[in-house]
């Protein structure tokens, strides 16, 4: 049978703008995102025992995200403190209630994990936040080993946030995310990500450092987005659109790819001609992402972004 799933692990939180207290956390952005564009997700990660956690565990249920792989802990749910300028780009300030380290999502713990989390999947997606937390690291760590041992790929979506790495843990990071690397066959950064990663951000010269990469991505907000998919290099530049917020943007985009290539056949090289639709789909997701505020609000159905792309003459 054809696998066609996609569980999407680590954080769930808040994020706290000026007079709003919005549903976040990439992995979770990036599991709602694929459900609103037709594809099964699942989100695995531990959420707290608060009113906070039961509002974002009744997120997930409305957007009929499979919810087999949640746990949760008395610590507090996550919130962070989140800010916009006057082109919508937002920025990550600190945690509301406690340090880095004493929230529910750095509890997530591989011995709760449900024994069918892989049943039916063909894609586990990643970042690297919860690489910063002894608990959370071992079960990521241990999720990523599963998946590679049933073929199943890893897509390192990098999603670098230096503030939730403790002091005396952040000389670790480099070396935690070059860790996961090594198990990925899909990567998206922001050009920012891969020159710390990589030292460079170019795609070619990425996949020629690591030829076990199936592909590179990276994301540049407005900004040309530059690929290496499949042996296929190119550059595509995201469609205008008044940006309200920026939030979940690279989430869309990296649902937007995954959806793609779902569509494409997993386990099959695509041709140029598919890897360029590919692209233009996922700038499109990321685009309309942006269009008003928090990571949630504006993701969009496959119709809606099917529309976009007539009218931006995106589509063969």
């Amino acid at each position: 049978m054809r696998r066609s799933g996609v569980v999407c692990a680590g954080e769930m939180l808040y994020d706290a703008f000026e007079t709003h207290l919005l549903p976040g956390g990439a992995p979770a952005n990036v599991a709602i995102a694929l459900r609103r564009l037709g594809i099964e997700s699942r989100f695995a990660g531990c959420l707290g025992t608060d009113a906070k956690g039961d509002a974002l565990l009744t997120t997930l249920h409305d957007e009929r995200v499979d919810t087999r792989s949640v746990q949760r802990s008395l610590l507090p749910t996550r919130v962070v403190e989140v800010t916009r300028d006057s082109t919508g780009d937002r920025t990550f300030h600190r945690f509301r209630g406690a340090k880095p380290n004493a929230f529910a999502d750095t509890h997530f713990d591989k011995a709760l994990l449900a024994a069918d989390t892989f049943d039916g999947v063909a894609y586990l997606v990643v970042g690297s936040l919860e690489l910063a937390y002894e608990k959370s690291r071992e079960t990521m760590m241990s999720l990523i080993e599963k998946a590679r041992g049933v073929n199943i790929q890893v897509v390192f979506d990098i999603n670098r946030r230096p503030m939730f790495w403790m002091p005396e843990e952040a000389q670790y990071e480099h070396a935690r995310a070059s860790a996961v690397l090594q198990h990925a066959q899909i990567v998206k950064a922001s050009g920012d990500e891969a020159r710390w990663l990589f030292g460079t951000d170019d795609p070619a010269g990425i996949i020629t450092m690591h030829p076990h990469l199936r592909a590179i991505v990276i994301t540049g907000g407005a900004h040309a987005i530059t690929f290496s998919i499949d042996g296929t290099v190119g550059t595509v530049t995201p469609p205008p659109i008044r940006v309200v917020d920026t939030t979940g943007a690279g989430d869309a985009f990296t649902a937007g790819l995954i959806a793609a290539l779902l569509g494409n056949g997993t386990d099959e090289r695509l041709v140029p001609a598919a890897v360029w639709d590919a692209v233009r789909f996922a700038a499109a997701v990321g685009t309309l992402a942006t269009t008003s505020i928090g990571a949630l609000s504006a993701l969009p159905l496959r119709a809606k972004v099917d529309e976009f792309m007539r009218e931006q003459l995106l589509v063969r």
